[in-house]
């Protein structure tokens, strides 16, 4: 969990533009003068946006490493909704920590929604 976290903190900072930019298909490119940015005349699809893939992917992830143990794991997608909120939560994805835990769960089903 912590190479995740580590991960997406990393690319979350390291990626600003692109996640500043992300609704518009967006192309940054490094130049001798600094960045150019290029945008389309057209916005991205929900599912082609980076935090629905992050989180379809790590949802996937999670349930082949830390499948349903039995009948009695009642919803678990709740507990891997759970896990991923706590990781963005503390890789300050949201550039605080203030949101409550119910938001941020909230806002990790919305994606994975799109995903589907």
């Amino acid at each position: 969990m912590h190479l995740v976290e580590q991960a997406i903190k990393e690319y979350s900072e390291d990626q600003q533009v692109e996640f500043d930019t992300e609704p518009v298909k967006t192309t940054v490119t490094r130049i001798k003068e600094g960045f150019k940015i290029e945008k389309a005349d057209e916005f991205n699809r929900p599912e082609e946006r980076f935090m629905v893939r992050f989180v379809k992917a790590f949802y996937n992830y999670l349930l082949a490493e830390a499948p349903p143990s039995d009948e009695k794991d009642f919803m678990p997608s709740e507990r891997y909704y759970g896990i991923i909120a706590n990781m963005l939560q503390q890789t300050w994805f949201f550039y605080h920590q203030r949101h409550p835990e119910w938001f941020v769960i909230e806002k990790v089903k919305q994606w994975h929604k799109l995903a589907l």
